[in-house]
């Protein structure tokens, strides 16, 4: 009996089942794999250069590795979302894409509807208030336009966050302190100490706040100590200020900025978070600190002109003026725990040079700036 030839069984072969579609294969050319392959090894020296840029950079209170537990957190979060889309392609190449579509259309719609209605609330409660003269709300007092007594002596105390304060408890700033070691050293006399520091503030806003406000109180002796805030005024930190330098420093908004420039509601919600991101990525490399000379700090000229403004007034009014050197920790040669502590050059003296770089006043640029200061 002859035998006859057998066609190849396919998938064509087979009849197809009432209300199901014919089975195909789609086969993958070898230009979309080597696409897909490429797509893949893109994302993967991408995803590994945002993250080595956040890992180099170690933390200021190290706890593990050289890294605070914050920060911890932060490289582990990352390392999440870095991971998230390979795990997404993988899962929509192995349940097909109709089913992540829906998904992500869901979600997408989903954060859509909570962004607007979060955001909606958000811009309806804004309102950034901030003195219109002087940023920060000066301290008043109840004792204005009240008779003098021969047998008291009052002393107002004007200055910057080092004279305020606030954060400190009442017994333990130092113009409490000033006043009781008045007492003590002139138990006949009865001392009134009016602390008139403000945080942020410069000679500038002193001078402002006694020639509208101190002066009515009729204060015996003024004290004023101010340095650093007028130092830093030099500069125009994009946290801070707005524009370029100018000697009227009204390019330097501080903590009226968000009046100035009021924050979006993604800004709100993740703008200090990415401040810090900015800050560390390959900040050994992209932020470079510099040795100013003390030219570089301009505002000295205009300090040491509301230090005289305020000289004439005070003695104008009859009293005794007494100017403060300020202290500081700058020093020339800071041990490496020292750099960790002081970031006073980083967050209120950053000049932007490039659209990734940035540049800073070194510790010691910064002593020899604050010597100068207190010398004038």
């Amino acid at each position: 009996m002859a035998s006859q030839a057998r066609e190849p069984v396919t998938a064509d072969s087979f009849p197809s089942v009432p209300g199901r579609p014919p089975t195909r294969t789609t086969a993958v050319s070898p230009l979309a794999r080597l696409s897909r392959n490429l797509l893949r090894l893109l994302y993967a020296a991408a995803a590994t250069l945002v993250y080595v840029g956040f890992v180099v950079d170690e933390s200021r209170s190290p706890w593990l590795f050289g890294y605070s537990k914050s920060y911890v957190l932060f490289l582990a979060l990352l390392l999440m979302v870095l991971v998230l889309p390979p795990i997404v392609a993988w899962w929509i190449h192995r349940s097909g894409s109709r089913p992540a579509l829906f998904l992500a259309m869901t979600m997408l719609v989903t954060i859509g509807l909570v962004y607007l209605v979060a955001s909606s609330v958000y811009y309806a409660r804004q309102e950034h208030r901030f003195d219109p003269f002087l940023q920060a709300a000066p301290p008043l007092l109840n004792e204005i336009g009240s008779a003098r007594s021969a047998s008291r002596v009052r002393v107002a105390l004007l200055g910057g966050s080092t004279t305020g304060q606030y954060w400190l408890a009442d017994t333990e700033r130092y113009p409490t302190r000033l006043e009781a070691l008045l007492d003590k050293a002139h138990p006949a006399v009865d001392t009134d100490v009016f602390n008139a520091g403000v945080a942020w503030w410069t000679t500038k806003h002193s001078l402002i706040h006694y020639v509208t406000y101190v002066r009515e109180w009729e204060p015996d002796v003024v004290v004023v100590m101010h340095a650093v805030n007028d130092l830093y005024r030099s500069f125009s930190p994009e946290a801070f200020a707005v524009g370029d330098y100018n000697d009227l420093w009204s390019h330097f908004y501080g903590p009226s900025i968000n009046g100035a420039r009021p924050p979006s509601f993604a800004g709100a919600l993740f703008g200090r978070t990415m401040r810090r991101m900015y800050l560390h990525w390959y900040g050994d490399w992209r932020l470079r600190e510099v040795d100013y000379p003390v030219e570089r700090y301009r505002s000295l000229a205009q300090f040491e002109r509301n230090l005289r403004a305020l000289v004439h007034f005070v003695r104008s009014d009859g009293a005794e003026i007494v100017l403060l050197t300020q202290p500081f920790l700058y020093k020339d040669d800071p041990s490496e725990d020292e750099r960790r502590a002081i970031r006073f050059g980083e967050e209120f003296c950053m000049t932007r040079t490039g659209w990734l770089t940035c540049e800073y006043p070194s510790i010691p640029s910064l002593a020899g700036a604050m010597e100068a200061f207190n010398d004038v």
